[in-house]
Order: C-alpha cells, then sequence, then structure tokens
C-alpha cells in the first residue's frame, strides 16, 4: 500500500472513528482499526462489537493494501503532524506502517488484519432523513438516557420506524424524552426491513452524531439489517448492534395529554431554575407551584435556608402544586428545541409533560414528581 492523503482529512476521519475504539482490548483486534486503499480511495474502519465505522477518504493511490494498526498511536501521530500532504506505505513484509509528512517520519508495528471484524453494509437502504434533523433527534432525547441495566431496567434508546415517521426515545424511569420526525422512503431494500423497532446503545448513537457532524452531508440514510441499525452519510458508514431488552409501551406517553397547559418561555423557567437550584437539599427537591398568573419555584436546605422566585405568566391559571428533581428538570428544559415552552401540570403525582408550545413539533419529555414527604414550606 502506497498512497497521499490530506492530514487535516485523515486527522478528521481518525478522530470519528475512534470515539467507538475501546481503550482496553475487548478481544482482539478491537483497539486496532483497519487501513485500507482500493483504487480511489482510503477506508478506515474500527468498532467495539457493538458499532462498526468506516470512512471513506478520497487520496492519491500509487498501490493498494491493507494493514490493521493500533489506533491510538496512529491518531496520536497524525494529530502532531503539520498541515499538508501525508504518504503512508506498507512495508513489503506488511509488518509496519510507514508514515511521512515534511520533515517527519514514522514507523507503526502493524497487526494481524485477520482479527478484526470486517463488517459489509447492505447493498440497499430504507429511509432517508436529514442530518440535521436525525442529529437533534438524537441529542434531544439521550439526555435521559443510560447504557447499563443497573442503573435502569430500561437502558438504550429506542428507534422505531413505521408509516413514514422515525420515532427515538429514551428513559432511566424517572424522565422520558421522545421525539417524532419524517422519513423518506428509499427504494425497497433487498434484506434490510422498511419497518422497524429496536433498542440501541447510547454511546454508538451519539459517537455516530459527533461523527456526522464532522464527515457527513445533507442526508442520512438508514437501514435495520442482521440486528443492526445501518446508518451512512457521505463517505460515513456506521451500525448499531441492538441490544437485547424491551422498552415499555409508550402509547400512553403519545396520545392527548391531559392538567392545566401553562405557556412560558424557557428561558425564564431556566433562570428560575438555576436560582432555585442553588439552595436544596441533597434529593434536590424543588417546588413547582402553578397560581393565579404566576408560576412559583421553592427549594430548601434544613440546615442552610430557603430559596423562591416566581415566573411571570400571561393568563390566570388553577392552583397545582408538584415537587421535581431540580437538575433533571433543568436537562429537561435544555433539550427543548423551541423556547417558547408548554409544561402540562395535573395531579401531584402525575407525570409533568414539557415540550414545544408549538406542538407541530412533535417532541415531548416528562417528569416523574417527587414523593416528597417534608409540608410546604412557608417560603413558598
Amino acid at each position: 500500500m502506497q498512497l497521499l492523503i490530506d492530514q487535516a482529512k485523515l486527522d478528521a476521519a481518525l478522530q470519528a472513528v475512534g470515539r467507538i475504539v475501546p481503550r482496553r482490548p475487548i478481544v482482539n483486534g478491537t483497539t486496532a482499526i483497519i487501513v485500507s486503499a482500493d483504487d480511489e480511495r482510503l477506508a478506515l474502519c474500527a468498532t467495539d462489537l457493538q458499532s462498526y465505522a468506516r470512512v471513506l477518504l478520497p487520496a492519491t493511490i500509487h498501490a493498494p493494501g491493507t494493514a490493521c494498526v493500533e489506533w491510538q498511536y496512529f491518531a496520536r501521530v497524525v494529530a502532531t503532524l503539520t498541515s499538508g500532504e501525508v504518504a503512508l506505505s506498507v512495508s513489503a513484509s506488511n509488518r509496519s506502517l510507514r508514515l511521512t509528512c515534511g520533515h517527519s517520519a514514522f514507523r507503526l508495528r502493524t497487526t494481524d488484519k485477520d482479527d478484526f471484524p470486517l463488517l459489509e453494509p447492505p447493498e440497499t437502504w430504507g429511509f432517508s432523513i436529514s442530518a440535521q434533523g436525525f442529529a437533534d433527534m438524537i441529542a434531544r432525547t439521550t439526555f435521559c438516557a443510560v447504557d447499563s441495566d443497573e442503573m435502569s431496567p430500561f437502558f438504550g434508546v429506542s428507534i422505531s420506524a413505521s408509516a413514514g415517521e422515525l420515532k427515538v426515545a429514551a428513559t432511566d424511569n424517572f424522565q422520558l424524552a421522545h421525539y417524532v420526525a419524517d422519513l423518506e422512503p428509499q427504494e425497497a431494500s433487498k434484506g434490510a426491513s422498511r419497518e422497524f423497532e429496536t433498542v440501541l446503545p447510547t454511546r454508538g448513537l451519539n459517537a455516530f452524531v459527533k461523527a456526522l457532524t464532522a464527515l457527513g452531508k445533507e442526508r442520512v440514510d438508514l437501514a435495520f439489517f442482521d440486528q443492526k441499525l445501518w446508518l451512512r452519510s457521505n463517505g460515513l458508514v456506521w451500525s448499531v448492534r441492538a441490544l437485547d431488552t424491551q422498552y415499555p409501551d409508550l402509547t400512553r406517553y403519545t396520545g392527548p395529554l391531559g392538567g392545566v397547559r401553562v405557556t412560558t418561555k424557557r428561558s425564564a423557567l431556566l433562570e428560575a431554575v438555576r436560582q432555585v437550584a442553588s439552595l436544596p437539599d441533597e434529593g434536590r427537591a424543588m417546588a413547582l407551584r402553578l397560581e393565579g398568573s404566576r408560576l412559583h419555584l421553592a427549594s430548601s436546605h434544613a440546615e442552610v435556608g430557603e430559596a423562591q422566585t416566581f415566573v411571570q405568566l400571561e393568563a390566570e391559571y388553577p392552583k397545582r402544586i408538584v415537587w421535581l428533581d431540580a437538575r433533571r428538570f433543568q436537562n429537561a428544559l435544555r433539550a427543548q428545541p423551541t423556547d417558547e415552552v408548554a409544561l402540562y401540570l395535573s395531579e401531584p403525582l402525575a407525570p409533568v409533560a414539557l415540550l414545544p408550545a408549538d406542538e407541530r413539533i412533535r417532541f415531548r419529555s416528562f417528569l416523574t414528581p417527587l414523593r416528597y414527604p417534608i409540608e410546604e414550606s412557608e417560603a413558598i
């Protein structure tokens, strides 16, 4: 293998695939990446056995070939090189990869490429969605996801496609986020299901979104095949293996909402929560009380004191009160895609819904109230 490639493009690609490279070996080959050149381009492949990444880069290929090299040292060397063209070549014995750039030269020992589990993406793809839209869906739902069944029985991220819609949901059993967006169907795919419902690890999805920002184009293609969700954008191909778990029925969270609907500004609520959240005890309990044209927020600390503030509303509302985890409420507010938001408040122990005031944006988050045993503070 002999080729020339731009240092900045190679560095960006190595950082992208490196997000799924395990820092400690799971099995032989998983801390290394495959570097492969054909007649037109360079391919970099990485895996942690849950996710698989391949990046195709334009390069000047003088001789095709394949090598397997430890990602950590390869990425570290390329990051230190000056901008310009990098020459890559594999020794005749295929035991080392040589890098030269400017006055600098490096030689890295290669490993057995047969240890690396290469995967082939599906030949055709089921759906397409805008790259920005897909990245937004993942970013606004995974804030409440967990990747361990020790933390929640509903770990990972639920993703399903049907009737031209992509649905993404995440929960840690205390809060839930749910997002729906339109899909564009591709030509009927051989072996790739046009409808699917699966649960995927959060880490692999977040790693793809970060790689998508650096290397993707305007669209993302999707296909579910062989218990993996495949994603493709530009020269970036990614797969995430389905988890052996099942999400709860989310129907109750996707239908009509009950309770008092309160519209306000996310920015005003965030500022109020930030102030009140500076004082609560270790339980992070915060009271949210609706009364008239004010939404009161309050917290207390048994050994320090009490905090309270309110957000002025544009309408009169009946009295409602609920106790929430202040940090979870902040995270749910930050995830909202618009500044104009709506709160649905019902019974003290009924889930609180938070969503854009413009309900054409099909994003919702829910918070489970706290069972707060202490009597209501005089500061409220």
